[in-house]
């Protein structure tokens, strides 16, 4: 799930619509309230246990279509 796709669930999760949260005109959230809690929900998620991908090492390309498309948070 790309970031977009994310904001668009947790909107609706959130009973808002989207389009307000990205145009700024939302009363109650702004995207950076949206982004910042899908990055913290990633997070705690990353932390809740050691995941088994990650007791090794990978390597992998990173290309800047993967970023464009927002593949790539931070």
């Amino acid at each position: 799930m790309i970031l977009s796709e994310s904001e668009i669930a947790l909107c609706r999760e959130l009973n808002t619509s989207v389009t307000d949260v990205l145009d700024g005109t939302n009363q109650l959230f702004s995207q950076a309230d949206i982004d910042g809690y899908i990055n913290n929900a990633a997070k705690r998620a990353w932390d809740y246990k050691p995941w088994t991908f990650t007791e090794k090492t990978y390597k992998f390309t990173l290309t800047s279509d993967m970023i464009t498309a927002g593949y790539v948070d931070y």
